[in-house]
């Protein structure tokens, strides 16, 4: 019998960085401090903020690849608990992204070069200042025998779920475009919409999104009474964004509730 070869897969991490580039984000709906790390090839969270992510995202952690292993600068190796896929907000852009729970990370959350290449994130360390670029409107288009193909222009978000919501609280609830998507593949470009409320009371926070077929949003009750939430209850309108909005999204702000 012929032997069997396995081979290691090893992510390098930096221990030493002299300039870091750290930055408020959201990573799985909690407000964190994010360092934005070059040096690191995955990106990571520890434990302790594993456990501040709802169950929802928890129970959806799945082992880690196998024969993954995480080599600081010091030959080290760092144990890898599990691995899960959470939307990342970086100045109100989000982004779907796989990332690894490390128990002994020193840091909430560390951007490695992995969410750095796949979603192109541009980072200014002079200006501390990081942001996901869109694609390139002066780029010639592409030569295809086929028409470009985009999702609709609007969809409206009802919730998949029935929840009750407290007084100034707020939750992250499932929704789901009111109709189909088109498959990633099908499209030409990767399309950002805009999320805005269907009314004042529940409000959704604003931002950007890239569609999904099923997707989480932050639901506020800034009122006084505790509201009801029904399933297939319309709660924000997904708008696509144009060339013109899209070189100004640093300027969308999100509504934040803390409780």
């Amino acid at each position: 019998m012929d032997p069997i070869y396995l081979s290691a897969e090893i992510h390098s991490i930096n221990l030493s960085n002299t300039n870091p580039l750290i930055l408020p984000g959201i990573i799985g709906g909690r407000h964190t401090q994010i360092l934005i790390d070059s040096g690191a090839s995955l990106t990571l969270i520890n434990s302790k903020f594993f456990e501040k992510l709802s169950t929802y995202y928890q129970r959806r952690a799945r082992p880690p690849p196998p024969h993954l292993f995480l080599q600081p600068a010091d030959r080290s190796h760092l144990q890898v608990k599990c691995s899960l896929t959470l939307p990342i907000t970086i100045l109100n852009s989000i982004r779907i992204h796989t990332v690894h729970v490390v128990p002994q990370l020193w840091r909430f959350c560390i951007i490695g070069n992995d969410l750095i290449r796949k979603h192109n994130l541009q980072i200014d360390g002079g200006r501390q200042y990081a942001y996901f670029k869109k694609y390139n409107q002066n780029k010639p288009p592409k030569r295809t025998r086929e028409e470009n193909i985009h999702n609709d222009e609007e969809y409206t978000l009802p919730s998949i779920e029935r929840i009750k919501l407290p007084p100034f609280h707020a939750y992250h609830i499932r929704v789901k475009p009111n109709r189909m998507l088109k498959s990633s593949k099908e499209i030409n470009d990767e399309e950002e919409y805009e999320i805005t409320s269907v009314k004042e009371t529940p409000r959704v926070a604003n931002g950007i999104i890239t569609p999904q077929h099923d997707m989480i949003l932050q639901l506020a009750n800034i009122t006084e009474r505790t509201i009801m939430i029904h399933i297939n209850q319309p709660l924000a309108k997904m708008t696509r964004l144009n060339q013109n909005q899209l070189t100004g999204v640093p300027g969308i702000m999100s509504l934040s509730v803390f409780c």
